[in-house]
Formats: structure tokens, sequence, C-alpha cells
């Protein structure tokens, strides 16, 4: 057992309320910020997972959005008890590892390695079409609702358009790239055309932490954890988020979606989600992953790395995939490929 303050006091508080204890240990990286993870054993051998919530709002957020999306089927942990005046939530403990590192623990020959990736995907594929359904089930009963989510959320795509034209001119000048005159200005046009066009798409509730830290797998299954923060967002964003897990990649491994291009349309198409807009949040996304490596946010140090400059180019590369038919993003598309056309070849 733990032998600090608080670790006594939840032991004391789950004792008394669960029953003897055989073992409690901090999960490492458990819980998002505001909140930290344990994994509790009672005597009985069941197993609990205990999230400690700094902030109680938050907390009662995610058990009552939890309670609703097991109920419907969700595939998320099953919840067990709240108590506002210790920010303590109890659930089912899943014992499995997150989505995150299960990508990065597919270390086998490539042929194996493309088909362990793609049971992954496919797994993350029926979690999120069953997740975004029972978010349609629970949307007017959320207490979150607000009158101005919309408006704000549409404000910081217009703004992450608004700022992609200065990471991509970033990213060709340490590419040692050349920039066509008059291209970044153009690139700004089409970006805020391609921010009108998303911004008519469908917003829907769900949650805000979309990373594959947050998903457990046995492989087969998942399981969603952290609706802590719930709104608006675009099916598609949560999807791509999911996907990407580029933050979860370490410096060995080359920067990679775990779903193609074609398994995202196959999501789109399964009548989870009305409008095909992939193509746009993909853009966004790895232009928003160049950006981080820049600021050193994705575990790669200064702007003069070696290796700084081979992310770059994986991310740059997976921003340049193929789109579908009359895509709104093609002109972005197409003044990119201008500049990084090299990296379509490579």
């Amino acid at each position: 057992m733990p032998a600090s303050d608080f670790a006594q006091a939840l032991q004391h508080y789950l004792e008394s309320s669960l029953g003897p204890l055989q073992s409690l240990c901090p999960v490492p990286g458990g819980g998002a910020q505001g909140a930290a993870v344990w994994h509790a054993i009672l005597a009985s051998g069941k197993q609990i997972a205990v999230k400690k919530h700094i902030h109680a709002g938050a907390g009662e957020v995610e058990f009552g959005v939890l309670k609703m999306l097991y109920t419907l089927g969700a595939p998320v942990v099953r919840p067990h008890h709240w108590d506002p005046h210790l920010g303590i939530l109890t659930s089912e403990w899943v014992g499995q590892r997150t989505l995150a590192a299960a990508i990065s623990a597919v270390n086998v020959p490539q042929q194996r390695k493309e088909h362990a990736l793609c049971e992954l995907a496919q797994s993350l594929l029926r979690g999120c079409v069953a997740l975004e359904t029972a978010f349609v089930g629970i949307a007017e009963r959320l207490p979150l609702r607000s009158t101005g989510e919309p408006q704000r959320r549409q404000a910081e795509v217009r703004e992450r358009c608004r700022s992609a034209p200065e990471t991509y001119a970033r990213l060709a000048d340490h590419c040692n790239l050349a920039v066509p005159k008059g291209w970044k200005p153009a690139l700004q046009a089409a970006l805020k055309a391609m921010a009108d066009s998303l911004c008519d798409g469908r917003l829907t509730f769900g949650g805000r932490d979309c990373t594959p830290r947050n998903v457990l797998t046995d492989g087969a299954q998942v399981w969603f954890l952290d609706f802590a923060v719930i709104g608006l967002d675009w099916p598609e964003a949560r999807l791509a988020q999911y996907a990407a897990a580029v933050a979860a990649n370490t410096e060995s491994q080359p920067l990679a979606s775990l779903l193609t291009h074609g398994e995202e349309r196959w999501y789109v198409e399964s009548g989870c989600i009305d409008s095909a807009q992939l193509d746009m949040h993909h853009l966004l996304l790895w232009s928003e992953a160049a950006r981080l490596l820049f600021d050193g946010k994705l575990g790669t140090p200064s702007s003069q790395n070696t290796v700084l400059g081979e992310r770059l180019r994986q991310a740059m590369h997976l921003a340049l995939f193929p789109l579908a038919p009359k895509s709104p993003a093609e002109p972005v598309r197409s003044l990119l490929a201008t500049v990084f056309a090299i990296e379509l070849t490579e």
C-alpha cells in the first residue's frame, strides 16, 4: 500500500465503502489534467478504477455521462459511484493497455505490422460508431448545452486555418524548400474557404479529449475513457484525432495514422456521420502536428535537431494523402503540393 497521506485517506475511504483492500496503486500517466487514477484490488479479488477529480464539477459530469453511455451499451467502462465531497469516481477496472501503447507495441515485420494495425483500426472503428450513436441518444439529456459553443468551436477552427500557413511556411523553410511568390496568401485564402465549408458541417456532442491514451483495447475490443470534458465537435474530427496517435509515437518510430484514408471513409459511409469532411480535418490535424513538433511538444528538442527535420517531413507526408473527388480541401492540397511535391514520391 502507498504511504502518502492522500493514499492513506483514499485507502480508508475505499475500505469503509467497499471492504478490505488487497492493494492500491497509482496508475502512471492515468487521468487528465486535474485528475489522478488509482488501481484498487479488493480482498475479494474485485478490481476497481479510482479517479480523484480536483474539480468536482468535472467528476460529476463524467459520472453522469458514463452512466448514460453505459446504459445505452456504449463501449465505456462501467461506472460504480461518485462521491461529490471527496471528488472520487469509482468504476470498473479494465486491465488492458491503452490504444496508444498498443500502437507503439506493434514492433514486428512490416507485413505482420500492417495486419496488427488493421485489427486495431477495425476495433477502433466499431467502437467509434457505437460511441457516436450512443451520444446521439443522450445529447438532449446532457446538462452542458451552450448556445455559444457552436460559435466558439467554429472560431477555433477558423483560427487554426489562419495560423496553418505560417506553420507550413516554417516547415518549408526548415526542409529547404522554395516557396513560390504569392503562395502563402493563396494558401491563406484557400484555407479560409475550407474553414467556411467546414463550419457548415454538423456539430455533435461527444468527448473533447479524443486521444489514443483515453482508449483501452485488447486488440479486438475498445473501451473509451475520460468524459470529464464534453462538448460540440465535428464527429470526423474526433475520429481523426483518435486515429492519428501522433503524440503516442516515440522518436524511433515514424509518425503514422492508425487508420487509412479509405478506412476513415468507411466510417463516414457507415451512416454515423452525415458529411465527409475528413480531408479538411486531416490537413488541420497535421499542420497542428508540425506546429507541436516545432514547439518541442512531441518529444523533439531544438529546431536544429536532425530528428526534428525527419519528424517534420513525416508529418508533411501524412498531410499529402489522396483526396476524395471534389473535396473542398483540394485547393489547399494543390498549393501544398507545389512546395512539398517531393514528399509525395518518398
